[in-house]
């Protein structure tokens, strides 16, 4: 049997079972870090992915819910209806494409970041950037006193907040993005020199950078950037979306960029890349 078949089109599912197995929950002696499963997962069937250049479908090496091998990945359970191991459904991501360690930019899921230089004032909440994330970290309960991707009052399965549109509005401080991301660095631009070059496109090397453009020009960072990776660009960045941007490019010292809302601009950066 292919294995693959198990969670395509035609018998499109989820049971508690895909994720749990009854007879081996455990709770956990110390939370788990990422990417190793939490116990109330264990003995479940995943998927492992063998990844080849940036852009690329991976492989899949189905796992046996009684293998023990290797410990198993968050990651690799979720991939068993999120990935092209299964037959998706029409527009639904590929995700094992998008995380691929490879590509130019990826949130660290597999692996960690490309980009270790970040310093850690860019972030909140203990992450850094030589952390690895959990799927779990983004998506699950609206209701932190609930655990798991069980439900969420928010589209995608999502624990807060996230507009998938490129609009202007207002950016708050509750949304996803910033649980993780110092909002003091990438929306505020009344913030102080210390937390605003955290981020390389800020003050003091660029003053229309990232706090500028979300926090005074309500820029969303869905206009500029993808959420699990990209494919061809560094830093998430994305083109294409209306507003965004139109084209971009990179250099050790900054770089060059043109939007929907301006002409082609050269910017520099705080930290070399």
């Amino acid at each position: 049997m292919n294995q693959a078949y198990d969670y395509g089109i035609s018998n499109r599912h989820v049971t508690c079972s895909d994720c749990h197995n009854p007879h081996s929950v455990l709770a956990d002696p110390l939370p788990p870090s990422a990417p190793a499963v939490s116990n109330r997962n264990s003995r479940v069937s995943g998927v492992r992915v063998m990844n080849g250049a940036a852009g690329t479908i991976p492989s899949y090496i189905y796992r046996s819910a009684l293998e023990k091998s290797t410990t198993l990945a968050e990651y690799e359970i979720c991939f068993k209806c999120h990935s092209s191991w299964t037959i998706q459904p029409a527009g639904q991501t590929d995700l094992a494409r998008f995380l691929n360690p490879n590509n130019p930019s990826y949130h660290p899921v597999e692996a960690a970041g490309k980009d270790l230089l970040i310093p850690d004032t860019a972030f909140v909440n203990s992450w850094n950037a030589r952390k690895t994330t959990y799927c779990g970290d983004c998506h699950g309960s609206d209701n932190p006193a609930i655990r798991g991707p069980h439900g969420s009052i928010f589209p995608n399965l999502l624990s807060a907040v996230y507009p998938a549109s490129p609009a202007s509005r207002m950016i708050n401080r509750d949304e996803l993005c910033f649980r993780c991301h110092n909002f003091e660095t990438y929306a505020n631009s009344l913030s102080g020199t210390g937390l605003l070059s955290g981020s390389r496109w800020n003050p003091p090397a660029e003053i229309h950078g990232h706090a500028f453009h979300t926090g005074e020009e309500r820029v969303p960072c869905y206009a500029c950037h993808d959420s699990h990776g990209s494919l061809s660009n560094r830093a998430l960045i994305r083109t294409g979306r209306n507003p965004g941007l139109t084209s971009f490019s990179q250099d050790a010292n900054g770089g060059n960029c043109t939007a929907t809302c301006h002409a082609s601009r050269p910017y520099t950066v705080n930290y070399s890349r």
